[in-house]
Protein backbone atom coordinates (compact mmCIF):
# COMPACT_ATOMS: atom_id res chain seq x y z
CA UNK A 1 0.00 0.00 0.00
CA UNK A 2 0.95 3.64 -0.53
CA UNK A 3 1.19 5.75 2.25
CA UNK A 4 -1.27 8.52 1.20
CA UNK A 5 -4.07 5.17 0.42
CA UNK A 6 -3.27 4.59 4.17
CA UNK A 7 -3.91 7.54 5.44
CA UNK A 8 -6.88 8.68 3.39
CA UNK A 9 -8.40 5.44 4.59
CA UNK A 10 -8.02 6.01 8.32
CA UNK A 11 -11.11 4.35 10.32
CA UNK A 12 -10.46 7.84 12.29
CA UNK A 13 -11.30 9.54 9.44
CA UNK A 14 -15.08 7.99 8.68
CA UNK A 15 -17.44 10.54 10.63
CA UNK A 16 -20.16 8.00 12.41
CA UNK A 17 -22.87 7.41 11.54
CA UNK A 18 -23.12 8.79 8.30
CA UNK A 19 -19.43 7.25 6.93
CA UNK A 20 -18.50 10.56 5.38
CA UNK A 21 -14.67 10.70 5.27
CA UNK A 22 -12.43 14.02 6.74
CA UNK A 23 -9.51 11.73 5.72
CA UNK A 24 -8.78 12.26 1.80
CA UNK A 25 -5.93 12.03 -0.91
CA UNK A 26 -6.05 15.98 -1.07
CA UNK A 27 -6.01 15.98 2.91
CA UNK A 28 -2.84 13.71 2.97
CA UNK A 29 -0.84 16.71 0.76
CA UNK A 30 -2.62 19.19 2.68
CA UNK A 31 -0.89 17.66 6.09
CA UNK A 32 2.62 17.38 4.42
CA UNK A 33 2.78 14.12 2.55
CA UNK A 34 3.26 11.96 6.17
CA UNK A 35 5.09 9.31 5.69
CA UNK A 36 4.88 5.84 7.56
CA UNK A 37 7.50 6.05 10.52
CA UNK A 38 6.86 2.58 11.93
CA UNK A 39 4.41 -0.51 11.22
CA UNK A 40 3.68 -3.85 12.86
CA UNK A 41 1.38 -6.52 12.68
CA UNK A 42 -0.83 -7.05 16.74
CA UNK A 43 -3.03 -9.97 16.83
CA UNK A 44 -6.32 -8.85 18.95
CA UNK A 45 -8.83 -11.51 20.04
CA UNK A 46 -12.09 -9.22 19.96
CA UNK A 47 -14.58 -11.93 21.35
CA UNK A 48 -12.93 -12.54 24.80
CA UNK A 49 -12.53 -9.50 26.37
CA UNK A 50 -14.04 -8.59 29.90
CA UNK A 51 -14.53 -5.02 29.43
CA UNK A 52 -15.06 -4.62 33.70
CA UNK A 53 -11.24 -5.28 33.92
CA UNK A 54 -8.82 -2.84 33.13
CA UNK A 55 -5.66 -3.80 31.39
CA UNK A 56 -3.22 -2.13 29.54
CA UNK A 57 -3.67 -4.77 27.19
CA UNK A 58 -7.33 -3.80 25.72
CA UNK A 59 -7.14 -1.62 23.16
CA UNK A 60 -10.38 0.29 21.31
CA UNK A 61 -9.82 -1.68 17.41
CA UNK A 62 -11.46 -1.34 14.17
CA UNK A 63 -14.83 -3.61 13.94
CA UNK A 64 -15.05 -6.42 11.70
CA UNK A 65 -16.42 -4.94 8.13
CA UNK A 66 -19.44 -7.21 6.28
CA UNK A 67 -19.17 -8.46 2.69
CA UNK A 68 -17.69 -5.55 0.90
CA UNK A 69 -18.27 -2.73 3.27
CA UNK A 70 -16.17 0.09 1.50
CA UNK A 71 -15.36 1.62 5.07
CA UNK A 72 -12.49 0.67 7.07
CA UNK A 73 -14.43 -0.04 9.82
CA UNK A 74 -18.52 -1.52 10.88
CA UNK A 75 -20.63 1.28 9.64
CA UNK A 76 -23.39 -1.97 9.83
CA UNK A 77 -23.47 -5.23 10.35
CA UNK A 78 -23.03 -7.14 13.69
CA UNK A 79 -20.29 -5.41 14.84
CA UNK A 80 -19.50 -1.77 16.31
CA UNK A 81 -17.59 0.42 14.47
CA UNK A 82 -15.04 0.61 17.45
CA UNK A 83 -14.72 -2.56 19.69
CA UNK A 84 -12.62 -3.29 22.50
CA UNK A 85 -9.93 -6.23 22.14
CA UNK A 86 -7.18 -8.04 24.21
CA UNK A 87 -3.83 -7.70 22.44
CA UNK A 88 -3.25 -12.14 22.57
CA UNK A 89 -2.77 -14.20 19.88
CA UNK A 90 -4.87 -17.48 19.55
CA UNK A 91 -6.73 -19.03 17.47
CA UNK A 92 -9.68 -16.58 17.26
CA UNK A 93 -7.71 -13.32 17.04
CA UNK A 94 -7.83 -10.87 14.23
CA UNK A 95 -4.66 -9.16 12.68
CA UNK A 96 -4.67 -5.60 12.85
CA UNK A 97 -1.81 -3.03 11.23
CA UNK A 98 -0.78 -0.41 13.46
CA UNK A 99 0.77 2.39 12.03
CA UNK A 100 2.95 5.50 13.64
CA UNK A 101 3.18 8.55 11.10
CA UNK A 102 5.80 10.76 10.82
CA UNK A 103 3.54 13.44 12.22
CA UNK A 104 3.23 11.88 15.59
CA UNK A 105 -0.30 10.14 14.80
CA UNK A 106 -1.25 6.28 14.69
CA UNK A 107 -3.83 4.41 13.06
CA UNK A 108 -5.24 1.17 13.04
CA UNK A 109 -6.40 -1.19 10.37
CA UNK A 110 -8.41 -4.64 10.11
CA UNK A 111 -6.16 -6.56 7.61
CA UNK A 112 -8.99 -8.49 6.40
CA UNK A 113 -10.50 -5.41 5.30
CA UNK A 114 -7.02 -4.02 3.33
CA UNK A 115 -6.72 -7.67 1.91
CA UNK A 116 -9.86 -7.24 0.45
CA UNK A 117 -9.37 -3.97 -0.92
CA UNK A 118 -5.38 -4.32 -2.04
CA UNK A 119 -5.27 -3.13 -5.81
CA UNK A 120 -3.25 -5.63 -7.21
CA UNK A 121 -4.56 -7.54 -9.96
CA UNK A 122 -5.91 -10.73 -7.79
CA UNK A 123 -7.64 -8.99 -5.29
CA UNK A 124 -9.50 -6.71 -8.36
CA UNK A 125 -10.91 -10.39 -9.29
CA UNK A 126 -11.56 -11.67 -6.40
CA UNK A 127 -13.87 -8.04 -5.59
CA UNK A 128 -15.41 -8.70 -9.43
CA UNK A 129 -16.25 -12.42 -8.44
CA UNK A 130 -18.00 -11.51 -5.43
CA UNK A 131 -20.11 -8.75 -6.91
CA UNK A 132 -20.40 -9.99 -11.16
CA UNK A 133 -24.04 -11.54 -11.77
CA UNK A 134 -22.94 -14.88 -13.58
CA UNK A 135 -24.65 -17.50 -14.67
CA UNK A 136 -24.83 -19.60 -11.65
CA UNK A 137 -26.87 -16.58 -10.19
CA UNK A 138 -29.41 -16.80 -13.05
CA UNK A 139 -32.81 -17.05 -12.43
CA UNK A 140 -33.92 -20.54 -14.43
CA UNK A 141 -37.02 -22.13 -15.67
CA UNK A 142 -37.31 -24.72 -12.89
CA UNK A 143 -36.13 -24.05 -9.62
CA UNK A 144 -34.09 -21.77 -7.13
CA UNK A 145 -30.98 -20.43 -8.97
CA UNK A 146 -27.97 -22.96 -8.92
CA UNK A 147 -25.86 -20.56 -6.80
CA UNK A 148 -28.70 -21.72 -3.65
CA UNK A 149 -26.53 -24.79 -3.71
CA UNK A 150 -22.60 -22.71 -2.53
CA UNK A 151 -21.37 -22.46 1.01
CA UNK A 152 -21.57 -18.26 -0.17
CA UNK A 153 -25.48 -18.54 -0.40
CA UNK A 154 -25.25 -20.35 3.14
CA UNK A 155 -23.09 -17.48 4.77
CA UNK A 156 -25.14 -14.93 3.30
CA UNK A 157 -28.33 -16.16 4.45
CA UNK A 158 -26.51 -17.20 8.21
CA UNK A 159 -26.30 -13.04 7.74
CA UNK A 160 -29.53 -11.94 6.59
CA UNK A 161 -31.88 -14.51 7.65
CA UNK A 162 -30.49 -15.71 11.34
CA UNK A 163 -33.49 -17.08 12.31
CA UNK A 164 -33.74 -19.08 9.56
CA UNK A 165 -36.77 -17.39 7.76
CA UNK A 166 -35.78 -16.95 4.00
CA UNK A 167 -38.31 -17.07 1.72
CA UNK A 168 -37.51 -19.93 -0.76
CA UNK A 169 -37.96 -20.40 -4.66
CA UNK A 170 -41.49 -21.51 -5.75
CA UNK A 171 -41.32 -24.38 -8.59
CA UNK A 172 -41.42 -21.34 -10.91
CA UNK A 173 -37.56 -20.20 -9.91
CA UNK A 174 -39.30 -17.04 -8.20
CA UNK A 175 -39.32 -16.02 -4.99
CA UNK A 176 -43.50 -15.17 -4.07
CA UNK A 177 -43.74 -12.65 -1.66
CA UNK A 178 -47.29 -11.93 0.05
CA UNK A 179 -48.60 -7.94 -1.01
CA UNK A 180 -49.75 -7.78 2.46
CA UNK A 181 -46.64 -8.80 4.30
CA UNK A 182 -45.21 -5.82 2.36
CA UNK A 183 -48.24 -3.13 2.51
CA UNK A 184 -50.69 -3.50 5.40
CA UNK A 185 -53.89 -2.86 5.57
CA UNK A 186 -53.79 0.81 6.76
CA UNK A 187 -51.13 1.69 4.24
CA UNK A 188 -47.98 1.28 6.17
CA UNK A 189 -45.07 -0.33 4.81
CA UNK A 190 -44.36 -3.68 7.03
CA UNK A 191 -41.69 -6.30 7.33
CA UNK A 192 -41.89 -8.21 3.70
CA UNK A 193 -40.68 -4.47 2.11
CA UNK A 194 -37.24 -6.55 3.05
CA UNK A 195 -37.79 -9.16 1.68
CA UNK A 196 -39.01 -7.83 -1.34
CA UNK A 197 -36.05 -5.30 -1.93
CA UNK A 198 -33.45 -8.11 -1.07
CA UNK A 199 -34.93 -10.71 -3.37
CA UNK A 200 -34.85 -8.06 -6.37
CA UNK A 201 -31.56 -7.58 -5.78
CA UNK A 202 -30.03 -11.11 -5.12
CA UNK A 203 -32.16 -13.04 -8.02
CA UNK A 204 -33.77 -9.70 -10.45
CA UNK A 205 -37.12 -10.49 -9.93
CA UNK A 206 -39.77 -11.56 -7.52
CA UNK A 207 -43.36 -12.36 -8.00
CA UNK A 208 -45.82 -10.68 -5.57
CA UNK A 209 -48.94 -12.91 -4.68
CA UNK A 210 -52.14 -11.67 -4.06
CA UNK A 211 -52.10 -8.35 -5.08
CA UNK A 212 -55.38 -6.56 -4.39
CA UNK A 213 -57.30 -6.24 -7.69
CA UNK A 214 -57.65 -2.28 -9.01
CA UNK A 215 -61.02 -2.27 -10.25
CA UNK A 216 -63.74 -0.51 -8.28
CA UNK A 217 -65.94 -3.29 -8.35
CA UNK A 218 -64.15 -6.70 -7.44
CA UNK A 219 -66.72 -8.59 -9.51
CA UNK A 220 -65.84 -6.89 -12.93
CA UNK A 221 -63.02 -6.83 -15.29
CA UNK A 222 -63.91 -3.21 -17.08
CA UNK A 223 -61.13 -1.13 -17.42
CA UNK A 224 -63.56 2.03 -17.15
CA UNK A 225 -64.39 1.64 -13.77
CA UNK A 226 -60.62 1.53 -12.09
CA UNK A 227 -59.84 3.36 -9.65
CA UNK A 228 -57.25 6.24 -9.64
CA UNK A 229 -53.48 5.65 -11.01
CA UNK A 230 -52.11 6.57 -7.19
CA UNK A 231 -54.09 4.60 -4.80
CA UNK A 232 -53.54 1.26 -7.33
CA UNK A 233 -51.62 -1.44 -5.76
CA UNK A 234 -48.83 -1.56 -7.98
CA UNK A 235 -47.95 2.07 -7.40
CA UNK A 236 -48.27 1.69 -3.84
CA UNK A 237 -45.99 -1.09 -4.37
CA UNK A 238 -43.69 0.89 -6.26
CA UNK A 239 -43.44 4.05 -3.85
CA UNK A 240 -42.82 1.61 -0.95
CA UNK A 241 -39.59 0.09 -2.97
CA UNK A 242 -38.68 3.37 -4.63
CA UNK A 243 -38.88 5.48 -1.03
CA UNK A 244 -41.93 7.85 -1.94
CA UNK A 245 -41.55 8.03 -5.75
CA UNK A 246 -42.24 6.83 -9.16
CA UNK A 247 -39.79 7.89 -12.54
CA UNK A 248 -39.99 7.60 -15.88
CA UNK A 249 -43.50 8.65 -16.67
CA UNK A 250 -43.26 11.66 -19.24
CA UNK A 251 -44.22 9.23 -21.93
CA UNK A 252 -47.02 7.25 -20.81
CA UNK A 253 -47.85 8.67 -17.17
CA UNK A 254 -46.39 6.99 -14.06
CA UNK A 255 -48.81 3.81 -14.56
CA UNK A 256 -48.76 2.35 -18.56
CA UNK A 257 -52.20 1.06 -19.15
CA UNK A 258 -51.70 -1.91 -21.54
CA UNK A 259 -55.16 -2.59 -23.35
CA UNK A 260 -54.79 -4.56 -26.31
CA UNK A 261 -56.94 -3.74 -29.46
CA UNK A 262 -57.23 -0.14 -29.03
CA UNK A 263 -57.70 1.81 -31.87
CA UNK A 264 -54.83 4.31 -33.42
CA UNK A 265 -52.42 2.56 -30.66
CA UNK A 266 -49.03 4.22 -30.66
CA UNK A 267 -47.28 1.15 -28.78
CA UNK A 268 -47.51 -2.31 -30.16
CA UNK A 269 -47.75 -3.53 -26.15
CA UNK A 270 -50.89 -2.17 -27.82
CA UNK A 271 -52.19 -4.89 -30.35
CA UNK A 272 -51.53 -8.74 -29.82
CA UNK A 273 -48.20 -8.71 -31.99
CA UNK A 274 -45.77 -10.76 -30.03
CA UNK A 275 -43.19 -8.63 -28.34
CA UNK A 276 -39.52 -10.36 -28.45
CA UNK A 277 -37.11 -9.84 -25.10
CA UNK A 278 -36.61 -6.36 -24.71
CA UNK A 279 -35.88 -3.43 -22.40
CA UNK A 280 -38.04 -0.29 -21.97
CA UNK A 281 -36.69 3.13 -22.12
CA UNK A 282 -33.53 2.33 -23.47
CA UNK A 283 -33.36 5.88 -25.00
CA UNK A 284 -33.20 7.13 -21.84
CA UNK A 285 -29.98 8.51 -20.32
CA UNK A 286 -30.65 7.17 -17.24
CA UNK A 287 -33.07 3.96 -18.15
CA UNK A 288 -35.96 2.86 -15.05
CA UNK A 289 -33.76 0.58 -12.92
CA UNK A 290 -37.04 -1.61 -11.84
CA UNK A 291 -40.35 -1.96 -13.23
CA UNK A 292 -43.75 -3.87 -12.13
CA UNK A 293 -46.02 -5.38 -14.03
CA UNK A 294 -49.59 -6.00 -12.89
CA UNK A 295 -52.50 -8.48 -14.89
CA UNK A 296 -55.01 -7.33 -13.94
CA UNK A 297 -57.68 -8.95 -16.05
CA UNK A 298 -56.92 -12.07 -18.58
CA UNK A 299 -59.81 -12.66 -20.69
CA UNK A 300 -61.07 -16.58 -20.67
CA UNK A 301 -60.83 -16.40 -24.78
CA UNK A 302 -57.12 -14.95 -24.88
CA UNK A 303 -54.05 -17.01 -26.20
CA UNK A 304 -50.71 -15.97 -25.77
CA UNK A 305 -50.02 -13.56 -23.25
CA UNK A 306 -46.90 -15.14 -21.38
CA UNK A 307 -44.14 -12.53 -20.15
CA UNK A 308 -40.35 -14.19 -20.30
CA UNK A 309 -37.73 -12.90 -17.98
CA UNK A 310 -34.50 -13.05 -19.20
CA UNK A 311 -30.94 -12.60 -16.98
CA UNK A 312 -29.36 -10.64 -19.74
CA UNK A 313 -26.35 -9.48 -17.10
CA UNK A 314 -26.03 -13.58 -16.88
CA UNK A 315 -26.06 -13.86 -20.23
CA UNK A 316 -23.84 -11.63 -21.11
CA UNK A 317 -21.33 -12.92 -18.66
CA UNK A 318 -21.81 -16.50 -20.90
CA UNK A 319 -21.43 -14.61 -24.29
CA UNK A 320 -18.10 -13.66 -22.88
CA UNK A 321 -16.58 -16.91 -21.93
CA UNK A 322 -18.16 -18.30 -25.57
CA UNK A 323 -17.89 -15.54 -27.70
CA UNK A 324 -15.31 -13.26 -27.07
CA UNK A 325 -15.50 -11.45 -30.44
CA UNK A 326 -18.90 -10.85 -30.16
CA UNK A 327 -19.04 -9.61 -26.66
CA UNK A 328 -16.37 -7.11 -27.07
CA UNK A 329 -17.99 -5.82 -30.16
CA UNK A 330 -20.86 -5.17 -27.80
CA UNK A 331 -18.92 -3.57 -25.12
CA UNK A 332 -17.55 -1.10 -27.98
CA UNK A 333 -19.53 -0.38 -30.59
CA UNK A 334 -22.82 1.86 -29.43
CA UNK A 335 -26.24 1.05 -30.56
CA UNK A 336 -28.56 4.09 -31.11
CA UNK A 337 -31.67 3.30 -29.30
CA UNK A 338 -34.48 5.47 -30.45
CA UNK A 339 -38.54 6.77 -29.51
CA UNK A 340 -39.77 8.77 -32.34
CA UNK A 341 -43.29 9.19 -33.13
CA UNK A 342 -45.76 11.98 -32.80
CA UNK A 343 -45.18 13.71 -29.55
CA UNK A 344 -41.95 12.23 -28.70
CA UNK A 345 -38.54 12.47 -29.74
CA UNK A 346 -35.69 10.73 -27.48
CA UNK A 347 -32.52 9.38 -28.95
CA UNK A 348 -29.30 8.08 -27.18
CA UNK A 349 -25.96 6.20 -27.67
CA UNK A 350 -24.35 3.54 -25.80
CA UNK A 351 -22.99 0.01 -26.27
CA UNK A 352 -25.00 -3.08 -25.62
CA UNK A 353 -23.04 -4.16 -23.08
CA UNK A 354 -21.96 -1.81 -20.19
CA UNK A 355 -18.29 -2.39 -18.28
CA UNK A 356 -17.09 -1.33 -14.96
CA UNK A 357 -14.35 1.73 -15.31
CA UNK A 358 -10.68 0.27 -14.98
CA UNK A 359 -7.51 0.47 -16.49
CA UNK A 360 -7.61 -3.75 -17.15
CA UNK A 361 -8.51 -5.71 -20.27
CA UNK A 362 -12.75 -5.62 -20.87
CA UNK A 363 -12.29 -9.29 -19.94
CA UNK A 364 -11.15 -8.47 -17.07
CA UNK A 365 -13.79 -6.22 -16.16
CA UNK A 366 -17.09 -6.54 -14.26
CA UNK A 367 -20.30 -6.34 -16.52
CA UNK A 368 -22.64 -3.74 -15.18
CA UNK A 369 -25.37 -3.39 -17.07
CA UNK A 370 -26.86 -4.75 -20.53
CA UNK A 371 -29.00 -2.43 -22.90
CA UNK A 372 -30.81 -4.61 -25.22
CA UNK A 373 -34.26 -3.52 -27.08
CA UNK A 374 -34.32 -4.42 -30.46
CA UNK A 375 -37.65 -2.74 -31.43
CA UNK A 376 -36.18 0.27 -30.32
CA UNK A 377 -33.07 0.60 -31.87
CA UNK A 378 -32.16 3.08 -35.00
CA UNK A 379 -29.52 3.12 -37.87
CA UNK A 380 -25.88 2.38 -36.13
CA UNK A 381 -24.03 5.35 -36.38
CA UNK A 382 -20.18 3.53 -36.85
CA UNK A 383 -17.06 3.92 -38.85
CA UNK A 384 -16.94 1.97 -41.87
CA UNK A 385 -14.75 -0.31 -40.45
CA UNK A 386 -16.73 -1.01 -37.72
CA UNK A 387 -19.80 -1.87 -39.49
Amino acid sequence: FHASWLWSNDPQGVVLPSGQRTTTPAQWIYNGRPTIHDAKIVYCDIDKVDSSKLSTEIISVPGPTVNDCCHPLAIYGTHSPWVSAKVDETETSRPYLFIAWSDKSTSIYDVEWLQRFQYNDKSRLERRERSEVQPIHAVRKNGPPLWNDTAAFDIECNVIYPAKDAPEHAADGLVHIDYNSVIGQDGEFRDGLFNLLHFIFRDGAVIVSNTPSPFLDHNSDDVNIMIEDESMPVAKLAKAISGGAISHGMLYGDIFHVRTGERNANNVAYTSSALCPHQDLAYYESTPGMQLLHCVAMGKDVVGGESTLIDAMAAAYQLRELRPKSFETLTKCPATFVKQRDGACMTYRRPHIALAEDRCSIFDREITAVHWSPPFEGPLCLPPEDV
